[in-house]
């Protein structure tokens, strides 16, 4: 169950909830767990804290002026979102879901990037399906096969001044995009922002592994990132960028990821599958020099991974994405290459470490997907480097006005 107040996401708790149990009922059991951010959240709304679970839900007021909701902008900046797909029927709920958003200017770009006749009639279908009366909906085709080369397609189509990326079969909250544009002036400087990223399901014992295995959730707090005042107090910090959150819920100033160089295909691609193009564009962000926030009010939801050979496969991907991504940053500048190289030890160390911050939460997690993990991470680096020769080969001689420049970092 997730908790929530004023719209504000407070804990996630599992709970036994009894047959015709009432709002009041299930109020008085999570009372006692989440009391203390419960009060927190109130005495920076400047109200009392309830003593009980009836007052809280009898006194409790609409929260608008929340201390917790950011501020939109005036007038509200337009913002494109763009949903790379292969032609699934999953993108039907992604849609409905992206329309219902309590937010005016706004366009959605479905980026076509279907291998095959079948999966283009598929995406046929739900486009013709979708009830789009405002005419938000735009679709673009990009025939190379790859996350990182659809994403670019949608940047550069893209007219807001606010680009957000989310995945094809996720359901997003209705309060999302006003979330994320707000969370743009939480601080000055900000070129991205994400969001809390939470399972709409967990009905398998692979995706409660998942969940173990640290999700996709980076908590319920507002966090800014960067390489000044809002550093990270991780040993390993920027280094770890999976902490900033995840590709499935991702937007930035459109202007500063264009210059950045988008996302980057020869980890985004689909051979090699090296993975990690979107924590390269979170860690390229944060290196840049640039502001990075972390939104807990721009939620969304995903299906976890069912089953154990698609679990085994996703296992090698983010260790392998993770080593890939150091090792481009590291190549990229010197500086940063020593950084990374000096602090191998301590990653290994939380890697590895049955007590470290990513093992800790871990209770029947199996050895097996650990040791898949491991063999990314291991792999990672001879990967990169077949997907970059790759990537040379296929670039040269070629041009494309309308791809996004060369990543830089």
């Amino acid at each position: 169950m997730l908790v929530r107040l004023h719209g504000s996401p407070l804990a996630r708790l599992t709970v036994d909830i009894p047959m015709g149990a009432d709002t009041a009922d299930v109020a008085r059991l999570l009372m006692p767990t989440v009391a203390e951010e419960i009060a927190e959240h109130l005495r920076a709304d400047g109200l009392a804290t309830p003593e009980s679970a009836d007052e809280l839900l009898l006194d409790l007021p609409p929260g608008r002026s929340c201390a917790g909701r950011l501020a939109l902008p005036s007038p509200v900046p337009r913002v494109t979102v763009v949903i790379p797909t292969v032609g699934r029927e999953d993108l039907a709920g992604c849609l409905r879901s992206l329309l219902a958003q309590d937010y005016d200017d706004f366009e959605v770009i479905v980026v076509d990037n279907a291998p095959s006749a079948g999966n283009r009639r598929v995406l046929d279908r739900v486009l013709d399906a979708a009830e789009d009366p405002a005419h938000r909906i735009r679709r673009v085709v990009e025939s190379r096969p790859g996350a990182s080369y659809a994403r670019n397609r949608g940047l550069v189509a893209a007219t807001g001044t606010i680009v957000a990326f989310v995945d094809d079969d996720v359901l997003v909250d209705p309060g999302w995009l006003p979330a994320i544009v707000a969370a743009f002036d939480f601080v000055p400087g900000v070129a991205c922002v994400t969001g809390l990223v939470l399972p709409w399901e967990l009905e398998t014992q692979e995706q409660a592994w998942f969940e173990q295995y640290g999700g996709f959730g980076k908590g319920f707090r507002r966090r800014a990132f960067d390489l000044d005042e809002h550093r990270g107090d991780h040993a390993l910090y920027p280094y770890l960028p999976g902490q900033y959150g995840t590709g499935a819920c991702i937007a930035f100033r459109r202007d500063f990821l264009r210059d950045l160089g988008g996302f980057d295909p020869t980890l985004g691609g689909r051979r090699p599958v090296v993975g990690g193009e979107d924590i390269d564009v979170l860690l390229r962000t944060v290196l840049s020099g640039a502001v990075l926030v972390y939104e807990p009010r721009a939620l969304l939801w995903y299906q976890p991974y069912r089953d154990t050979r698609a679990l085994q496969r996703q296992m090698v991907i983010y260790g392998r994405g993770l080593s890939a991504v150091l090792l481009k940053a590291a190549l990229a500048k010197p500086a940063v290459g020593w950084d990374v190289l000096r602090r191998l030890p301590a990653g290994f160390r939380f890697l590895l470490d049955p007590g470290s911050g990513k093992n800790a939460g871990k209770h029947d997690f199996p050895r097996g997907l650990a040791l898949r993990e491991l063999a990314g991470v291991l792999s990672g680096p001879f990967a990169y480097a077949w997907a970059r020769s790759g990537q040379a080969r296929r670039n040269d001689g070629a041009t494309d006005t309308a791809a996004v420049a060369e990543p830089r970092g």
